[in-house]
């Protein structure tokens, strides 16, 4: 068996380091599941595609393999832990389209005796970093591309670079791997699957149907990208299980199989990855997003979560919970862009995202894009600070606007936005004195203000909010007035 020699970037010998880091890559597992993924894996890394479970008319067969372009299975596997093995061979040799058949066993000595009287059929031990008996045997298909090392020790040398926080020298491992791989490619590959997170997204088969797709997947990387996003949202607070990704008393993804316990072992290297994608970017398009200012483009990436659409309303997603609330500068900027005079604006700057490379397409009416690793590299963070007060007058008049139309408590915003319910006050003040609201109405006189009001011809939407309005036409029309000048004075002209 020939001996692969491995080494880091520097030239220093892998071999014990390996060892050492995925010692347990060495042991052959018994567990079924556990050497279906492998095979699966495997199988994708030489550039054949798998499916597990394919049903025949005898039952379903653990692992089928495809050639590349190919719908029409040539590859049957059958892994025998235990049980009846002639239910194993039965399906196998009952289904004439395979032409290569093979059963994997942790049973040496039923391999010694089978290999024999069974030729036909290929017998082997799980595969494992102590026999390289199945991995050779696809080595040698027709169509199988090839590796310079074998998948165990790729898997592991990928692992210790994880391990030792040197994710950014993951693209010379795929070469060292796959001498061939389109390395550009392959950090697209990660960077587009991770931003489209859970969903799909415009020409995600034909990247699926690359070298260098599949060899992410073979290494485990391309099954753990669609949880990146609730990564970058929750950072540390995510905890990771094979079904689910959570936060606690908050959220979490819905059952995934194995994907969160994917990303967990992998999420060094993928947060390298798309933050070095984004820097490439950045060079190329000379480090600003061309039309856009700094303030704009942070508000833009932050307030709608890097989610943009041809339309928006006046929706306010921000929630409060009771061990939990969004950062001030964060809630800020998500009541900045609910305005609907910037809905044309931010779908622009969508496109904008999109024609560059930072944004994905995932239908004709949504892009998504990696916010927060944007707004930091890109140096966006932080640029609202430059119009602090401007902001704060369009945020007070935004906040009447919403107690009065959807009967929005106003303190509650006000302590969420983190502005002085003073300065709402004002506005209120402003607006009672033309006759279009009530002035402003403390928590105490509410309910009895109210009755008043409705006894007297006033009239108010719902019941929560701190102000009554007379003339609701005048009163949207006037505070959209005022919230299109701060806006203006914020971003320039819309």
């Amino acid at each position: 068996m020939k001996v692969f020699k491995l080494a880091d970037s520097y030239g220093n010998d892998l071999s014990e380091k390996l060892f050492s880091a995925g010692k347990h890559y060495g042991v052959m597992s018994s567990n079924h599941e556990s050497i279906k993924n492998d095979v699966c894996r495997i199988l994708e890394s030489y550039g054949f595609q798998c499916d597990d479970e394919y049903t025949v008319a005898d039952g379903r067969i653990d692992c089928i393999g495809f050639r590349s372009g190919s719908s029409k299975p040539f590859l049957g596997i059958e892994v025998h832990v235990q049980g009846d093995l002639d239910t194993d061979l039965k399906k196998l040799l009952n289904s004439p389209f395979l032409s290569n058949r093979i059963i994997i066993t942790p049973d040496r000595p039923l391999i010694d005796r089978m290999s024999k009287s069974m030729p036909d059929i290929f017998w082997c031990p799980p595969p494992g970093e102590d026999d390289h008996s199945f991995e050779d045997y696809v080595r040698n298909l027709p169509g199988a591309a090839t590796r310079s090392m074998y998948w165990h020790q790729a898997k592991r040398m990928v692992r210790i670079l994880e391990a030792n926080g040197k994710a950014a020298e993951f693209e010379e491992s795929l070469r060292r791997y796959d001498p061939n791989v389109d390395v550009g490619l392959a950090e697209e590959i990660i960077y587009r699957f991770a931003t489209a997170g859970q969903g799909s997204f415009k020409d995600s088969e034909r990247y699926k149907d690359t070298n260098e797709y599949k060899l992410l997947s073979s290494l485990g990387i391309a099954q753990g990208l669609k949880v990146y996003l609730f990564d970058m949202e929750w950072g540390d607070m995510v905890k990771y299980s094979y079904e689910t990704a959570e936060v606690p008393m908050i959220t979490g993804t819905g059952k995934m199989k194995g994907d969160p316990l994917a990303y967990a072992e992998n999420k060094e290297i993928i947060r390298a990855v798309v933050a070095r994608y984004i820097e490439n970017i950045k060079i190329n398009i000379g480090g600003k997003i061309a039309g856009y200012s700094g303030i704009f483009s942070e508000a833009a990436l932050t307030g709608t979560s890097g989610q943009f659409r041809p339309y928006r309303n006046d929706s306010f997603s921000v929630y409060a919970l009771p061990n939990w609330r969004p950062p001030v500068e964060v809630a800020r900027l998500t009541a900045l862009v609910a305005s609907p005079f910037l809905s044309k604006k931010l779908w622009e700057f969508g496109k904008k995202l999109s024609a560059t490379g930072l944004g994905v397409k995932v239908s004709d009416d949504l892009i998504l894009a990696p916010y927060k690793p944007i707004a930091k590299i890109f140096g966006f963070s932080g640029s609202s600070g430059e119009k602090e007060e401007e902001i704060g007058e369009y945020l007070a008049w935004w906040t009447l606007y919403r107690g009065g139309k959807r009967d929005e408590d106003i303190g509650q915003h006000c302590d969420i936005l983190g502005i002085p319910l003073e300065d709402v006050i004002k506005c209120i003040d402003k607006t009672s004195s033309m006759g279009i609201t009530s002035r402003y109405i403390d928590g105490t006189n509410l309910t009895a203000q109210n009755r008043f009001l409705s006894s007297n011809g006033g009239h108010k939407i719902g019941g929560v909010s701190n102000i009554a309005v007379f003339r609701p036409e005048e009163f949207e029309a006037y505070c959209s007035k005022k919230m299109a000048e701060s806006l203006t004075n914020i971003f320039g002209p819309l």
